[in-house]
């Protein structure tokens, strides 16, 4: 089957799930990097940002679309085991400056993709684009839903002593980290861990789940019958991090 996986610039990750792919004897047909700092840009274009941010945003805003237009910058923000992967494998990259984009449209239809996989991925993808793939859209979640959507779930699965963590592959909606439930992978918090080593083995939980997730999307097995709305986690504040890393700090360390 041909995979499509829609990623930031900064998703190393979406190597991982590349190799699995390719390990499984899929093939995968392009990498594609959306540029656009969604959705500040989106709602500064549509005069959706508040008079005093508009301001400030236009200042910096001509220097900031020549850097993101700039393919040279993109590479360097792109993590090194993503571009060396695709270039090995020859796994073409392309960068888009907007999902929303008919340019971005015409590429992805051209590619003629089965399955598209979004994954470490900020931006809300369009209809326009879930309709493409033949088989499905499904993204890679670093967090159990429904209870643990948003960027930061392992930040808050330790900061909530939460037992366990784990990695979610769910179908694409319109909602941020919605949709059925394909596949589920728990992994227990251990003692003194940071939130940045229990995301590395998410990571890896997930990459060796990947194949099997795309063969629930393809034969429609869920783990549940209906759409799940997940609960969306906000950012952590500076105190909220600060609190973790005191509390951690005064336990041993996990060798």
């Amino acid at each position: 089957m041909n995979i499509v996986f829609i990623t930031n610039p900064n998703g190393d990750e979406t190597a991982l799930y590349a190799r699995a792919a390719v390990a499984a004897g899929h093939t995968v047909a392009l990498v594609l990097l959306p540029l656009s700092p969604a959705p500040l840009l989106n709602r500064y274009v549509n005069g959706q940002v508040a008079p005093t941010a508009r301001r400030r945003f236009a200042r910096i805003q001509g220097a900031l679309g020549r850097l993101l237009r700039s393919s040279l910058a993109a590479r360097r923000w792109t993590k090194a085991r993503l571009l060396s992967d695709c270039r090995r494998s020859g796994i073409p990259v392309r960068y888009v400056w907007s999902l929303r984009s008919a340019t971005t449209r015409r590429i992805l239809a051209d590619t003629a993709p089965d399955i598209l996989v979004t994954a470490a991925l900020s931006h809300r993808v369009p209809r326009s684009l879930l309709q493409l793939p033949q088989r499905g859209a499904l993204n890679v979640h670093g967090g159990l839903l429904p209870d643990y959507g948003g960027p930061c779930s392992a930040f808050w699965a330790v900061y909530d002593r939460a037992q366990y963590a784990g990695v979610t592959f769910h179908t694409l909606t319109s909602r941020l980290d919605s949709g059925w439930i394909i596949l589920r992978r728990r992994a227990r918090v251990r003692e003194g861990e940071t939130p940045e080593r229990l995301a590395h083995r998410l990571i890896e939980a997930a990459a060796h789940s990947f194949p099997e997730a795309c063969r629930r999307l393809v034969e429609n097995r869920f783990e549940y019958a209906e759409e799940t709305r997940s609960r969306l986690r906000p950012r952590p504040t500076p105190e909220q991090i600060a609190d973790l890393y005191l509390r951690l700090s005064s336990l041993p360390r996990n060798r």
